[in-house]
This record gives C-alpha cells, sequence and structure tokens, in this order.
C-alpha cells in the first residue's frame, strides 16, 4: 500500500486565478475539472478518502486527460488496498503521458518495487534516456482549443454543403420532368435521374447534419449537468460558512435539474438542510431590521422566509412584523392584506389580536 500522507505532499492545489491570467478562455470542463482536483485535495487532508474518489473521478470524467487527478485517484484506491483499481489507474497513464515517470514509480510501489509486463520494458525505454518534463496544462489547452476548431468548422460545412444542395435540387425540381436533348452533342439527359441523385446526397447530408446536431445538444445537456454538480459543491462551501441565504437561492434556481444517483442524494440533503437554515436566518435578520427602523429592508428579508419553508413555525410573528413595516412604510393595502391573512391562518396567535387593532385603524372610517 502507498502512503497516501508522504506521497501527498507531491500533490498541490492548483490556482484557476493564475491559469486565467495566463490563459483566458479555459473551456468549462477544464475549469471545473480543477475546482474537484482542489476540492478532493481538501477531503484528503481532512481525512475523506471516500468523498476525495468521488470528487476524483468525477473531474477526470470531465477532463479525461488531467494525468494529475488520474496518479492521485490511483493513491487514494491504494490507501484504500484496491490495489487492482490502483494498478489500472497508473497502466493508463503509463499508455497515455508522454513523461509517465511519477505513474511508473506508484506502480512499481504498488508491485513491492518491481514493474511487471509491458510496464516494465516502458521503464528499461525511459531510464536510457533523460526524462523531459512536459507541460501538461498547455498540451491539453491546446488539445483542448484544436478540438473545439474542428468540431465547428464539421458543423459549418454541414450547414454549408446543406444549403448548396437545397439551392440545386429547389432549381432542378422547379423544372419539369423531362427528356431535354442537348443540340451540341445530340445526346439525351435525363433530368429526373439527375435529380435523383441530388436528392440522395441531400438526405445524406441532411442525415449526418441531424446526427451532428443531436451529439451537439447531448454534450449541452452534460455540460449543464456538470455545472449543476460543480454548485452543489458551492453550496456545501456557503453553508458551511452560514452564508445560509446565498445557498438556498441556488438551491431554488436547481429545484429543477435532474440529479441521478449520489448526486441526487447530496441534492436532497442540501435542500433538507439548507432551506429551514435559510428561513431560520433571514427571519432573525427581518427582525433586527424592524427593530431598527429599516422596514423596508426589513420586509424583503421576511418575505423570503415562506418561500424557503412554508412550514415555518413562526409564520405568525413573519406576517405580523411584514404587516407592520407595510403599515409605517404607509402601504395601507399590503398592510391589510397581511393582516387579514394572519387572522384567518392564525386565529390563536397572540399577533392575530395586536394584527385585529392595527386592522381596524386602517379600515375605520374617518
Amino acid at each position: 500500500m502507498i502512503d497516501l500522507k508522504q506521497e501527498m505532499q507531491d500533490f498541490n492545489v492548483i490556482s484557476l486565478k493564475e491559469i486565467s491570467q495566463n490563459e483566458a478562455d479555459i473551456p468549462d470542463n477544464i475549469r471545473n475539472s480543477v475546482f474537484l482536483y482542489n476540492k478532493a485535495i481538501e477531503s484528503l487532508n481532512s481525512g475523506s478518502e471516500d468523498i476525495a474518489i468521488i470528487e476524483l473521478k468525477k473531474a477526470i470524467s470531465m477532463n479525461p486527460h488531467f494525468f494529475e487527478a488520474m496518479n492521485l485517484l490511483g493513491i487514494c484506491y491504494s490507501y484504500t488496498k484496491d490495489n487492482l483499481r490502483a494498478a489500472e489507474i497508473f497502466d493508463k497513464v503509463i499508455k497515455a503521458e508522454k513523461n509517465s515517470v511519477k505513474a511508473l514509480r506508484y506502480l512499481s510501489l504498488l508491485n513491492g518495487g518491481e514493474v511487471e509486463g509491458s510496464t516494465k520494458l516502458r521503464t528499461k525505454k525511459r531510464n536510457t534516456a533523460p526524462v523531459k518534463k512536459v507541460n501538461e496544462s498547455n498540451v491539453e489547452k491546446s488539445a483542448n482549443r484544436h478540438g473545439k476548431i474542428f468540431i465547428w468548422l464539421k458543423y459549418a460545412a454541414f450547414f454549408a454543403a446543406g444549403i448548396l444542395l437545397a439551392v440545386l435540387i429547389q432549381n432542378t425540381l422547379l423544372k419539369p420532368e423531362k427528356i431535354e436533348e442537348d443540340p451540341n452533342e445530340g445526346k439525351i439527359i435525363d433530368t429526373e435521374k439527375n435529380t435523383d441523385e441530388y436528392k440522395m446526397k441531400y438526405e445524406k447530408l441532411l442525415s449526418e447534419y441531424e446526427l451532428v446536431k443531436s451529439d451537439l445538444e447531448k454534450s449541452e445537456k452534460s455540460a449543464d449537468y456538470s455545472k449543476s454538480v460543480i454548485r452543489l459543491y458551492e453550496i456545501e462551501s456557503l453553508a458551511s460558512k452560514k452564508q445560509w441565504e446565498n445557498a438556498a437561492d441556488l438551491l431554488l434556481l436547481m429545484k429543477t435539474t435532474n440529479f441521478e444517483g449520489d448526486d441526487k442524494t447530496r441534492f436532497d440533503s442540501l435542500y433538507k438542510s439548507v432551506l429551514p437554515s435559510a428561513a431560520k436566518a433571514l427571519y432573525d435578520e427581518g427582525y433586527k431590521l424592524y427593530n431598527t427602523k429599516k422596514y423596508e429592508e426589513s420586509q424583503k428579508k421576511l418575505s423570503k422566509v415562506e418561500v424557503y419553508d412554508p412550514q415555518f413555525n413562526r409564520m405568525d410573528a413573519v406576517l405580523y412584523y411584514m404587516g407592520r413595516s407595510y403599515q409605517l412604510l404607509n402601504d395601507s393595502r399590503n398592510a391589510v392584506a397581511l393582516f387579514q391573512r394572519l387572522i384567518n391562518s392564525y386565529p390563536k396567535s397572540n399577533y392575530a389580536v395586536n394584527a385585529k387593532v392595527r386592522l381596524k385603524a386602517l379600515t375605520q372610517i374617518p
């Protein structure tokens, strides 16, 4: 088993800020994979190896050429005594990466100091020449950039071909189907046959275009889902800092996302814990603002309590202080509506008694 704590010294958090300064246009999948890699290092430092493994697997799924993350995942597997998976990960790095010295060393440690099979041959070959360090970040960025250019050129080609063939077919189909005699050659040209050929080519290109369009839509959905997963980690971070309102707002925006597996479990857990906490925090904040005579700010905070938690245990107080805030802001219409709702919904509440007095003063004809 590889010593996790000792090997962790070779893995550092990657600064997204520095990368952004060197490369302005970083693809979302690269940025998100780096974010998850950094989160995994934090999880390992706090002793949460199982969470780190999940974060590293997601990072690698977004960026399959993230070899540093793959090496760290292999170490985590070894630490959890899953040596078979660890060896598979290191072997993938060795086969794919130009500079695989680190993965070779880990695989050697995993095998008790010896590298077996094809990996051993690879080691001998590398010992015959000095190892040249490759800037993984630049290689990866270049690959992604060229990949994006190729995809968009492909789409442009399909669109252009489709338009050209549509024009040709339109011009041909508008003519009556007949046999025309070429005065120069004395040969008969079958216009109907030419039309059929153009039509077949057009239908083939149209089919390819629809396939590319479908792939693009699937990629967009996958990217959106990945962004939503990243948001869950952001929400957890906000909740740990007790920034309840921001965390709750993000959760509500993601309510329509169809999470799956562990992601759904994490979302449901956050939804049950964050929203009630946010409702309580906003009630306390709104009450303090009311007592300091900041009535407009108070009613804005209190109005979100019910959005976060419709079953909030102090909704009678929320309605009363919202009504009083409107009343003191000379908004009688909203004040009357809130006092009346309080009386109807919570007739036995002490706040309902006060609301009746306020309501009578607001509706009494002078």
